[in-house]
């Protein structure tokens, strides 16, 4: 059994805190360089498939983990998608008049995050408008399928020398970086349109293969920063180059969260545990360090052990933000003009404080719920 470590929780509070400001931001308003927003998204990404992987337990049989940690996935995202289905249909039935087949379309979207499934009303083109407030969570969904693959694997290899999880994790990369060079990640363009971001093919064995390294490191205490010499400190650091590289050289193709670089997008898949690994080593040494200052550890570690809820909650304001403004699908690649920096600031501040004030009060309300149960239990 893994000990809790503090800078685990902490990392995951980062890596959302960043997702959040870099979302909201844009929701704002605020253009982000390039390499800012690089810094704060894919990494995050990659970072949070590696620390799923190092927190996966074998407490259970293989198909309850699975349906234990799809519903830990899933069950907050639906918690937050029927609510917004409410406010959807009251913003676009009653205020925008549109029809009930147009709604249900955008309802499929929302709830199985299908981009362009016109089923109900067919004369509807391209990416229905409703799917946009929830594309922030469609790495939620490609994470509960290479589950699919990562924990049968987890199973397969329990009891065996812990070498023969990196061998896996090697040869899940290279299929995902094959997959690549093939070009499959174009499929649910080109032939499957309905399906949009969750079967992304290269990215399942990949996403796999970054859970497989994580539950790897594991064993090696290479997380255990409070035993971490300077030594093995500074050896870590070598990745720092390729993590560098990484966030440098990212174009930024938002559907490809490790294959990227064009023609050379398979040599990311060898890249991101690399550039993950450095991420989380400079990230917890950081946190190790910060830690010693109670008011802030404890901030990290609620954002870390809620990041659910932060995710999903900022999901959902920043969509009534988006539209309440006048952005909306537009918003997303042709925002509103307003050239006013310091009204976009405010919108900035006050979306995050919403945010965060909002959450911390779903997070207490699920913990005195719990508590309450368990007194009447």
């Amino acid at each position: 059994m893994k000990k809790r470590i503090d800078e685990i929780s902490m990392l995951k509070g980062v890596g959302i805190l960043s997702v959040m400001i870099c979302h909201m931001a844009t929701v704002a308003g605020l253009a982000m360089p390039g390499v800012i927003s690089n810094s704060l998204m894919i990494p995050m990404m990659i970072l949070f498939y590696m620390l799923s992987g190092y927190t996966s337990s074998e407490k259970s049989n293989a198909p309850n983990q699975i349906t234990k940690r799809t519903g830990r996935i899933l069950i907050p995202y639906y918690q937050y998608a029927i609510p917004m289905l409410i406010v959807l249909a009251v913003i676009y039935l009653v205020i925008e008049k549109k029809t009930l087949a147009w709604y249900a379309d955008g309802s499929l979207g929302l709830l199985f995050q299908l981009q362009s499934f016109h089923t109900f009303d067919p004369l509807t083109q391209g990416v229905h408008p409703m799917f946009y407030s929830v594309l922030i969570g469609w790495f939620l969904f490609q994470m509960a399928v290479s589950n699919l693959i990562f924990i049968p694997l987890q199973y397969a290899l329990k009891g065996k020398k812990s070498l023969w999880k990196l061998v896996a994790a090697v040869i899940l990369l290279l299929m995902g970086a094959g997959l690549y060079m093939l070009n499959l990640q174009g499929l649910n363009g080109e032939f499957f349109p309905p399906v949009c971001k969750i079967f992304i093919l290269p990215n399942i064995p990949g996403i796999a293969g970054l859970m497989m390294i994580g539950n790897y490191v594991a064993s090696l205490s290479l997380f255990d920063f409070d035993t971490y010499s300077v030594k093995r400190k500074a050896l870590s650091l070598i990745s720092l180059p390729i993590l560098i590289t990484f966030i440098l050289t990212d174009d930024h193709i938002y559907d490809f969260p490790i294959g990227k670089w064009a023609s050379y997008g398979g040599l990311s898949y060898i890249a991101a545990p690399i550039a993950g690994l450095a991420l989380i080593i400079i990230l917890g040494i950081l946190c190790n360090q910060i830690k010693r200052l109670s008011v802030i550890k404890k901030i990290f570690i609620h954002l870390g052990d809620n990041s659910m809820d932060y995710l999903m909650v900022h999901l959902f304001v920043g969509f009534l933000t988006a539209y309440i403004s006048g952005f909306w699908v537009n918003y997303l690649t042709d925002p509103k003009p307003d050239y006013d920096t310091t009204s976009k600031v405010l919108h900035f501040a006050i979306l995050m404080i919403s945010i965060l004030i909002v959450s911390y009060a779903v997070v207490k309300l699920k913990q005195l719920r719990a508590a309450r149960r368990s007194t009447e239990g």
